[in-house]
């Protein structure tokens, strides 16, 4: 089923999903880097670690969207 105008007013451009991409990569990798910390601080990096890839899962799959429907 082709992408419709209503489809493309609420998915953004292509551009900002690959902005978008590309800043929840490297939200994602910063916080995978290794750290020393006491437990409490490892458990509220690894929570914010967790969201990171949950938005980055979701920015992949905008821009994939984008890739598979490109604008006319």
């Amino acid at each position: 089923m082709p992408a419709t105008a209503e489809d493309r007013k609420y998915m953004g451009t292509p551009q900002e999903a690959r902005d978008g991409l590309i800043a929840a990569a490297r939200l994602w990798r910063e916080l995978r880097q290794p750290i020393m910390a006491t437990p409490k601080e490892l458990r509220a990096i690894e929570g914010r670690e967790r969201e990171a890839r949950f938005q980055l899962a979701n920015a992949a799959l905008l821009w994939l969207w984008h890739e598979e429907n490109p604008s006319a």
